[in-house]
């Protein structure tokens, strides 16, 4: 009669405090008031009414109460039960529930990928899970000092207070040796003790033999000893001092400890060290003395990770490597590091391959401990020779566009920072057979020369945008426009003329291009019909065919590259394309 009444419903409260009930799990009757105790720390349950229930479920409910009110305090009430259920975890795990239940908050995702990177782990698109990522992280580095390498549960120490340099290797399960350093010559007491010792005796001899009878006794000998020390000091700071501690220290590894391995039945324990060491030793040591070790422990790696597919990682490390001595040795590393990563691509091993394989290049995402950087050449040649894989791969520029969402390192390395170009790069590939430019003259596209290690490094340093060139001209076709000498026409010029000009007592000829003007000390008739033919190609039937092509569906090949490369949540038990320590794509919708 009275209507609603704050009043009557605290009344009524109180006195729903008073009903006796009986706990669903143990039994125990006690009044409702004490019930919410009893239920909270003995079984961490909440009574909700007369309903007891799990608290994750009515978190569940209030994360949909928040989604469609957007009350600050309701989610308040929800992180303070989450704290109390599993302290920073249950903040972790309300965090997904909030971005499951779709509330946007850059704040929430931003925090969630940061526990990813920490953990090494990828996000379910789904659930948003943190799902450990399927052994694509590359090897670790190992510890370096003056006289010690450690990690992956080996020690290997020099030593240079004997005669020769002492190397000590422990190794898992309390294995341990110690060895002549390989290679290793005297140290330089020993050089002293040796050489030193060799030339007091000789010198001691000729002073008898030309002053024993002469001089006393004492006195040539005080005069003998005062010279080998001056002997001593000579040879210990002429005898040459020990290589640097990181060659040396690769060099041992190499040479002292890895055949040593070649010999053994391998465990996850070598196969670990022998990535960390791989990814070590670019730059340092000897190649040469390495290379057949190397060559040894491919061929015994290749075979070990048909079985075991975690030894990847190292395999890796090992074939870069293996192109990091190309380079060191004055060789053309870019066929082998495009013929492995074309493993990836064609779907025949992970695309976490490539990444490690082709991690730090380009050199704008290296840190400076890790890989050198090469020369803009090379890696520019390297860039064209992994796009022609991919398009032998039958892969378009949408399907790259998405392995670079899915692989930023692949995508750099195929150069998704400027998908316009990759787009052109694919068409200029497409009309690999030259009959659409058979009428431009001796045509030569970019393919063919970044096969070249040494004029296509020179081309593509200079000119980053090639396409097409006319070597006997000069002219250029380029993603950017058509180039003659230094300047660019990015839109067809409505004019070109040839005239005459004297130019300081000179004759010459002037080719007026729209409004760029360049001189010639012969006539560059033959040019000027020469770049109307390549203006008209370019502009009218090259631009055309490109527009458009940018973007677009993922072709049949990507979609099934990338089904090639999906896990399954161990949350929500979904597909999906991790990404390390970001939200990763949906298997639906790239199947799309």
């Amino acid at each position: 009669r009275v209507g609603q009444s704050p009043s009557i419903d605290v009344l009524c409260a109180r006195l729903e405090d008073q009903v006796r009930m009986d706990c669903p799990r143990c039994g125990v009757q006690l009044r409702r008031i004490d019930m919410v105790r009893h239920l909270w720390d003995e079984h961490r349950l909440l009574l909700e009414g007369r309903r007891v229930r799990e608290p994750w479920r009515v978190l569940d409910d209030w994360v949909v109460d928040y989604q469609l009110e957007k009350d600050p305090a309701v989610l308040a009430r929800c992180r303070d039960l989450a704290r109390k259920l599993e302290g920073g975890e249950g903040l972790l795990r309300l965090e997904q529930l909030l971005l499951r239940h779709g509330v946007e908050d850059a704040d929430v995702l931003h925090h969630l990928e940061e526990k990813a990177r920490e953990k090494d782990c990828g996000l379910c698109p789904h659930c948003f899970h943190l799902q450990p990522m399927p052994q694509s992280m590359p090897p670790d580095y190992l510890a370096m000092s003056d006289t010690v390498m450690t990690g992956a549960g080996f020690r290997l120490e020099l030593s240079e207070n004997g005669l020769i340099p002492i190397l000590a290797i422990d190794g898992p399960g309390g294995r341990s040796s110690v060895t002549r350093e390989p290679g290793g010559n005297l140290t330089r007491w020993g050089g002293v003790i040796l050489l030193g010792g060799t030339l007091a005796i000789l010198l001691l001899a000729a002073s008898l033999w030309l002053f024993g009878s002469r001089v006393p006794g004492a006195l040539l000998l005080a005069i003998n000893l005062g010279l080998n020390l001056i002997l001593a000091g000579v040879v210990y700071y002429l005898w040459p001092g020990p290589r640097p501690a990181r060659d040396r220290l690769v060099n041992a590894a190499w040479n002292g400890l890895v055949p040593d391995l070649l010999e053994r039945k391998w465990s996850g324990e070598e196969v670990c060290y022998l990535g960390s060491l791989c990814r070590s030793s670019a730059g340092a040591g000897d190649p040469r003395l390495r290379s057949t070790t190397l060559s040894s422990c491919q061929a015994a790696l290749e075979t070990w990770a048909e079985q075991r597919p975690e030894a990847l990682t190292a395999l890796a490390a090992l074939w870069r490597l293996a192109a990091e001595d190309k380079y060191d040795m004055g060789n053309d590393p870019a066929p082998l590091l495009v013929e492995q990563a074309s493993r990836s691509l064609l779907g025949k091993l992970p695309l976490a391959y490539a990444e490690i394989l082709l991690e730090g290049l380009p050199p704008a995402s290296v840190k400076e401990r890790q890989h050198r950087s090469w020369p803009r050449g090379e890696l520019r040649r390297l860039q064209v020779q992994l796009a022609e894989a991919a398009f032998v791969a039958g892969l378009e520029t949408a399907d790259i566009a998405e392995l670079a969402r899915l692989s930023p390192v692949l995508g750099a390395a195929l150069g998704c920072d400027d998908l316009d170009r990759l787009t052109q790069l694919r068409l200029v590939w497409s009309m690999r057979g030259g009959k659409e430019w058979k009428h431009l003259g001796e045509v030569t596209t970019v393919f063919e020369l970044a096969r070249e290690p040494v004029e296509g490094a020179l081309a593509l340093q200079a000119q980053a945008d090639l396409l097409l060139v006319d070597r006997k001209s000069g002219l250029i076709a380029g993603s950017e426009g058509v180039w003659l000498k230094e300047v660019c026409f990015t839109t067809e010029p409505t004019n070109i003329e040839v005239g005459s000009r004297r130019i300081i007592n000179e004759d010459g000829f002037d080719l007026v291009v729209g409004s760029q003007r360049f001189w010639f000390a012969k006539s560059p008739t033959d040019l000027a019909r020469r770049l109307e033919s390549w203006f008209r190609f370019y502009f009218r039937e090259f631009l055309p065919r490109v527009k458009g092509k940018t973007q677009g569906p993922v072709s049949a090949v990507g979609r099934r590259l990338l089904s090639r490369n999906t896990i399954a949540c161990s949350g929500c038990r979904r597909e999906f394309l991790p990404r390390m320590g970001k939200v990763g794509l949906s298997a639906e919708g790239t199947a799309e």
